[in-house]
C-alpha cells in the first residue's frame, strides 16, 4: 500500500470492500447495498459497500475472515487469506502472495503504450479541431463579405468589424467545452462499466483540475489562432465589395 493511499482495512468491520472492476461491473459505489449469494450455504447476505480498492484486474471483494466463514457457515479456520500492508515472512503455510504494488506496476507498464497512443490521438484531435474551426470562421467571413464591406464603408474599423462578426461565437466555444467534457466522462464511464463486466479488467481514468485547465487553454489557443487568421481575411475585404455584389 502506498503512503498516499487510504488504508481501507479499518472499514472491513463495517461491510465489504470491492475492487474497481467489481464496482464498475456491478454499478455500485461506497454506501450502496449489495446482495451476496453464498454457494456453500445457499444463503443471501445483504451488506454495505464501505470502500473501493484501487485494483483494476479481476472481480474481487474483501471482508474479515471471521465474517466470511460465518457467512458460509464454515469453521473459523476455513479461509486463511489475509490483506496486509507488510510483506509476510516466508513460511510453508503460505500458499500464495499477491502484491498490490506489483499488480499496479504491471498495469502501468501495460498502460505505457496506450498512453503514447492517447497523446497521438490528442494531437490529431487538436489538428482536426483547428482545421474545422478555421474552415468555419473562413466560411463566416465569406458569407458576410457584403456586410463586412458595408460596415467598412460606414466607417467601422477592422477590429470592430471582426468583433461583431467573429467574436460573438466565443461564449459558444467556452460553454461547449465546459459541457462537453462532463458529457464525455459520463460516456466513457458507461463504456468502462460494460468493458469491466465483460473482461474482468478496468482502466483507471479521471480528469484532474490541471488537466481540465490545460485542455481549456489548448482549445482557446486553437480558437484564437483561427480567429487571428480569419481577421486577416476580414482586413482584405475591400470597400468596393458591397458595390460589386449590388452590381452582380
Amino acid at each position: 500500500m502506498n503512503e498516499e493511499e487510504e488504508d481501507l482495512r479499518p472499514l472491513l468491520s463495517k461491510g465489504i470492500i470491492l475492487n474497481q472492476v467489481s464496482s464498475l461491473a456491478l454499478g455500485v459505489g461506497v454506501g450502496d447495498l449489495i446482495e451476496l449469494e453464498m454457494t456453500t450455504s445457499d444463503k443471501t447476505i445483504e451488506t454495505e459497500v464501505v470502500g473501493i480498492a484501487e485494483l483494476y484486474s479481476g472481480t474481487m471483494a474483501y471482508t474479515h475472515i471471521e465474517t466470511l466463514n460465518e457467512w458460509n457457515e464454515l469453521p473459523p479456520a476455513s479461509y486463511l487469506g489475509e490483506w496486509t500492508s507488510e510483506k509476510p515472512e516466508p513460511s510453508d503455510s503460505i500458499f500464495k502472495i499477491e502484491s498490490k504494488k506489483d499488480m499496479m506496476l504491471s498495469l502501468e507498464s501495460m498502460m505505457g503504450p496506450m498512453n503514447y497512443s492517447l497523446f497521438i490521438m490528442a494531437g490529431l484531435a487538436f489538428v482536426i479541431g483547428f482545421i474545422i474551426i478555421t474552415l468555419i470562421t473562413n466560411l463566416i467571413v465569406d458569407e458576410n463579405t457584403t456586410t463586412i464591406s458595408l460596415m467598412k464603408v460606414i466607417g467601422y474599423e477592422d477590429q470592430t468589424v471582426s468583433q461583431w462578426i467573429l467574436n460573438i461565437y466565443t461564449p459558444v466555444v467556452l460553454v461547449a467545452y465546459c459541457i462537453g467534457v462532463p458529457l464525455a466522462m459520463v460516456s466513457i464511464d458507461g463504456m468502462l462499466k460494460s468493458f469491466a463486466a465483460e473482461t474482468n479488467f478496468a482502466l483507471p481514468i479521471s480528469i484532474s483540475p490541471i488537466t481540465f485547465f490545460i485542455g481549456f487553454l489548448i482549445i482557446l489557443a486553437s480558437y484564437y489562432t483561427s480567429l487571428w487568421l480569419a481577421k486577416r481575411k476580414v482586413k482584405k475585404v475591400s470597400l468596393q465589395e458591397v458595390l460589386k455584389r449590388q452590381e452582380a
